[in-house]
């Protein structure tokens, strides 16, 4: 059951296997195929504006790792179970986080992040943009394990339809130990999640005090607790005294630039991105628009579905054209990419 931890402290119930990718080939070399990610509608500058001197709504998300792990002694550092710890044994171990936001705690589900594979990052995406069209929720962290946390902050910096702040946490050392680093991680996140600074300023990674941009950052060593840096560009900034301070900015586009593009669904297929219609039934069959209504000699020529046995040369499905009547889900094709 997920808590939730109000200002008061109390908690309360709250309402309801794969190797590390490069991450700039992570849509097509991990064979994701085509990704659904249910969107909602577009929140404007006043919808991420609170009250002065109030505390910002933070949903904690948590998904196992290092930062859920528990190991035989705590002196253990090494040979640890990862993804032990539940959410709620996790806001309990920093009680100082009634003091930076009201938080509330989820399991979207419990693995060791090397485990990471295309249905879970589907599960957690459509999650996040969920949770991130409530007036209720003004920022997000997730807590990850740091083998593939740079895979999914660089994932949901793509699909990710909201300004508001969404920050992925992890640990280098399980929570048994005495030198456990993932309390101050966890806190420092959501700090930063509950920060208005942090607004529109795409997926960020915090660890180690620092925050880096989703986009840029990579994990340089496989025990230290600062192994994520940002070799070529540089980390945003730090977390000090209990506030974030930025001294850099991304020029790169992210979630923040795509909130205009929201629809009732998004579809991402490699280089292809198209809308999707939610109330028609799929039927199978090849689901590019530009190849089912011909496009000169790259296309079947055929201007109706059904009458066309080609495998689509644009790779937008893995699939032929639709031999059946019925007519496929119709989707519009965008060509641009991010």
């Amino acid at each position: 059951m997920p808590t939730t931890i109000a200002n008061s402290g109390s908690p309360q119930a709250a309402p309801a296997h794969t190797a590390s990718l490069g991450r700039r080939g992570l849509l097509r070399a991990s064979g994701l195929g085509v990704l659904v990610v249910a969107l909602s509608s577009v929140e404007g500058p006043a919808a991420l504006a609170r009250a002065p001197n109030t505390l910002g709504n933070v949903t904690i998300l948590a998904t196992g790792g290092t930062i859920a792990g528990s190991g035989a002694t705590s002196t253990t550092t090494v040979g640890y179970t990862a993804a032990t710890v539940g959410v709620d044994a996790l806001l309990n171990s920093v009680p100082e986080l009634k003091k930076v936001a009201n938080v509330r705690g989820e399991q979207v589900f419990q693995i060791a992040s090397e485990n990471m594979n295309n249905d879970y990052w589907l599960k957690l995406a459509k999650r996040v943009n969920t949770l991130l069209a409530q007036d209720d929720v003004d920022g997000i962290v997730i807590t990850h394990g740091t083998d593939t946390i740079e895979e999914t902050a660089y994932f949901l910096d793509l699909v990710v339809k909201s300004r508001k702040p969404v920050v992925i946490v992890g640990a280098m050392r399980p929570s048994t130990a005495i030198s456990a680093d993932g309390p101050i991680n966890l806190y420092n996140a959501t700090l930063v999640a509950a920060s208005e600074e942090a607004i529109g300023k795409g997926v960020l990674v915090v660890l180690n005090d620092q925050i880096n941009a989703a986009r840029d950052v990579t994990k340089s060593n496989t025990s230290t607790a600062d192994t994520f840096r940002t070799p070529d560009l540089g980390m945003l900034g730090y977390v000090q005294g209990n506030k974030p301070y930025f001294y850099h900015l991304s020029a790169r586009k992210n979630t923040g630039h795509r909130v205009r593009h929201r629809q009732p669904g998004y579809v991402a297929t490699g280089r292809y991105r198209l809308w999707l219609r939610e109330h028609e039934p799929y039927t199978g069959g090849c689901v590019c628009i530009r190849w089912r209504q011909g496009v000169g000699a790259r296309g079947c020529g055929r201007r109706q579905p059904g009458q066309c046995g080609q495998a689509c040369p644009h790779r937008c499905a893995q699939e032929r054209c639709d031999h059946r009547a019925q007519q496929p889900r119709r989707l519009r094709h965008r060509g641009a990419q991010w």
